[in-house]
């Protein structure tokens, strides 16, 4: 798809202004901008590099230089936005479940169906997502614990 875009709208895949994007971010209401100055591929050193490294010596300058070059078409960063996050069920520690369930049946027969009348209240601060999502959807599962009458419990997981 990058060579599509480059071939097709003339741009350079890292050729990314972020003064523009901070710019733009800015009037979309996000706060703060940080760019990740690291170096990608190692730099190897000797014993006797590395001490220099740690002491601030000439070692420290190569590898200044070597981290300068490689950030030139590296723009690794990240946007935040002012706010409260908004909790939701992709953070297990905001759940919260209330459950009833009532078994409805005369009786109830080996492999054959159950109807089990449910109600699910989400009692935490977090607002679930649809079942649908990549990742932190709820869904309601049953497990019948134990049934040996009509109105037997059920065990919900959500």
């Amino acid at each position: 798809m990058s060579q599509f875009e480059m071939r097709t709208y003339a741009v350079v895949e890292n050729d990314i202004d972020v003064h523009a994007i901070w710019r733009t971010a800015r009037q979309c209401g996000f706060r703060d901008l940080k760019l990740a100055v690291f170096h990608g591929p190692p730099f190897y050193l000797s014993l006797a590099e590395y001490e220099d490294f740690l002491a601030s010596g000439q070692t420290t300058e190569r590898w200044l230089t070597s981290t300068r070059v490689f950030l030139r078409a590296v723009r690794s960063f990240l946007l935040f936005k002012e706010g409260i996050e908004q909790a939701d069920s992709r953070a297990v520690r905001w759940t919260g479940l209330r459950d009833q369930a009532t078994l409805i049946a005369d009786r109830v027969v080996e492999g054959a169906p159950v109807v089990v009348d449910v109600m699910v209240t989400n009692s935490g601060r977090a607002r679930w997502l649809a079942s649908d999502v990549e990742y932190g959807g709820v869904t309601l599962g049953a497990h019948l614990v134990r049934c040996v009458r009509p109105d037997a419990r059920f065990q919900l997981s959500c």
